[in-house]
């Protein structure tokens, strides 16, 4: 996986609080400078006609079945990409805060409705026989 070393694949700092607190900060409970990042992608499959969605809990699936690279792999075809970025860790009461506010909930349940309609539009009659 590589070390947390200057010179590593992977390489971060916490920014100590009194360099980025302020009031409109106030929810953040850590800034993390990543200064080294390395992602591998890996194609597994493909689907040809309707993206394979992410299954979280049974949330979002939908049937699609994902078609194999061939009969027997012995390599996958995948890309590196190396970067840096910041991570912010936002506090869980804060999460918790924004997620009870009547506008947030109100439009999760339109994008879950709106979810619900395209997934009948596009998968439904393929999920009846």
């Amino acid at each position: 996986m590589g070390d947390d070393t200057p010179d590593g694949v992977f390489y971060t700092r916490a920014l100590p609080r009194e360099r980025w607190d302020s009031p409109w900060m106030q929810p953040m409970e850590r800034v993390v400078l990543v200064h080294h990042l390395r992602e591998v992608a890996a194609l597994v499959g493909f689907t040809r006609f309707e993206a394979l969605a992410p299954d979280i809990e049974g949330e979002f699936e939908m049937g699609v079945r994902r078609a194999a690279l061939a009969r027997e792999t012995t390599w996958l075809p995948a890309i590196e990409n190396k970067g840096e970025g910041v991570f912010l860790s936002i506090s869980h009461a804060a999460i918790q805060a924004w997620m009870a506010r009547p506008n947030v909930q109100d439009r999760g349940r339109q994008l879950a409705a709106g979810f619900e309609r395209w997934k009948q539009e596009h998968v439904g009659s393929k999920l009846s026989p």
